[in-house]
This record gives C-alpha cells, sequence and structure tokens, in this order.
C-alpha cells in the first residue's frame, strides 16, 4: 500500500501565527485533525514524552499511537482553534485554545486547552496537554421537564 501524501494548508486556517516552531506544530495539528494516528506520530522524535492531561504519559510515537486508537475510534471530528501562541527563545512553543471534539452521535464538545510543546531537529521532542478531558466523556444532562 502507497504512503498518504497530503498537501498542508496550514496558512489558511491559522495565518495569524506563523513561524518557526509554530508551523510545524499547526502542521501536527492538522495531522491530527484527520483522525489518521500514523500522521500525527510522524511529528514525533523516538523517544519523546507524550502527556495528555491525567492519563499516564508515554514514549515513544508508537506508544502515542497505541494509546490514542480507542481515543480516535470515537471522535467522528476535532478541530483546534489557537487563540494565542508564544515561541519562547529556546524554541518551546506555548499554545493556548480550545478543541472542539464531534461524537459518532454528533454531539459537540468545546474544551479549553493549554499546551507546551518542545523541539527537537524539526520534530516535537515533549508534548504536554493541559486539558480536563472528563466533559467529553460525560453523558449531557436531559433538559428539565415543565411537566408537572
Amino acid at each position: 500500500m502507497a504512503e498518504i501524501t497530503w498537501e498542508w494548508p496550514h496558512t489558511k486556517k491559522w495565518p495569524k501565527f506563523s513561524g518557526g516552531n509554530i508551523d510545524v506544530l499547526k502542521k501536527m495539528f492538522l495531522a491530527g485533525e484527520s483522525l489518521n494516528v500514523n500522521n500525527f506520530i510522524k511529528f514525533y522524535t523516538d523517544p519523546c514524552y507524550y502527556k495528555f492531561g491525567n492519563f499516564p504519559a508515554v514514549e515513544t510515537p508508537q506508544m502515542i499511537a497505541e494509546t490514542s486508537s480507542g481515543f480516535i475510534e470515537a471522535c467522528e471530528g476535532l478541530h483546534h482553534h489557537i487563540v494565542d501562541i508564544w515561541e519562547m527563545p529556546d524554541g518551546t512553543v506555548i499554545c493556548k485554545m480550545e478543541v472542539t471534539y464531534i461524537g459518532h452521535d454528533a454531539r459537540v464538545v468545546t474544551l479549553p486547552c493549554c499546551d507546551t510543546i518542545k523541539f527537537e531537529d524539526g520534530k516535537v521532542k515533549e508534548l504536554r496537554i493541559y486539558m480536563d478531558i472528563g466533559p467529553l466523556f460525560t453523558p449531557e444532562k436531559p433538559e428539565k421537564s415543565n411537566f408537572c
């Protein structure tokens, strides 16, 4: 099977933010939005450090793929809405955003998030995702009935 190649329309999605490691991060977010974990893990060094919320950290791209597969299968789609990005003098990037998740049941949940990302040779060496993902797994409360 031929490897998937991809156009990167990242400058169209987040035109306000660009340069250096920020462009790598934007491409990685788009790879995540593809819901194809193999696209996503290409952005990581081996070894790496990947920590999503309260889930245990993993240390290789393959471990990212293995621990993400169930989560990806639960999503119909996801979108990153970047609010602001800061690139530090050492190349570390801090990204403030909201992430919208769409479930197979058409439920839409948007959650605040802040990532810190360290790079090495143009790849992600460390990603720490600060997000409470709990609301994604909490069923919606039924609307209050006016029936007496």
